[in-house]
């Protein structure tokens, strides 16, 4: 029977693999429950969405769709931080540096790599209007998307993916 049904199969690459989704995923699941529950627009501050970027996640997206599903009920101020998050402790363990260039240039790449991630999210996927939200013009912008190698993937088609 499992042979008739199995005609396709995808294979996807489990959510920690995928950090740069995590960004636009959250994106989706705070809007889709904001409008569930008739709430006022809530955001993702950059210091919680860092941590769920840092998370391991062993349930996949199930597992991120239930921690912003919680986070959106208990968000009160409309932002989630990091104490709405209800995460356990398990975090990707950090990596030891040699320098502090190292340690600086390292930050500073993911910082800015979470950032733009956020922008981009917050903005449906579309390149120009992240770009002015984020005070670039739009082929610097479209350069950290590259030297990052964040994929743009338009917020509907993320919708009709999940």
């Amino acid at each position: 029977m499992y042979f008739r049904l199995n005609i396709l199969s995808i294979a996807i690459p489990p959510l920690r693999d995928r950090r740069e989704d995590i960004a636009a995923l959250s994106s989706h699941y705070i809007r889709e429950y904001t409008s569930i529950y008739n709430r006022t627009a809530v955001t993702i501050e950059a210091c919680a969405l860092d941590r769920l970027v840092s998370y391991h996640w062993p349930g996949n997206v199930r597992e991120l769709q239930a921690v912003l599903h919680r986070s959106v009920l208990r968000a009160r101020d409309g932002s989630i931080g990091v104490s709405a998050l209800d995460l356990p402790g398990g975090t990707v363990p950090r990596q030891e540096y040699t320098t502090l260039k190292a340690a600086k240039e390292a930050a500073v790449a993911q910082c800015e790599r979470s950032y733009i991630s956020t922008v981009l999210g917050r903005c449906g996927g579309n390149i120009t209007q992240a770009a002015k939200m984020a005070g670039k013009e739009r082929r610097s912008f479209q350069r950290l998307l590259r030297k990052h190698s964040i994929p743009v993937v338009p917020f509907r088609n993320i919708q009709e993916a999940v």
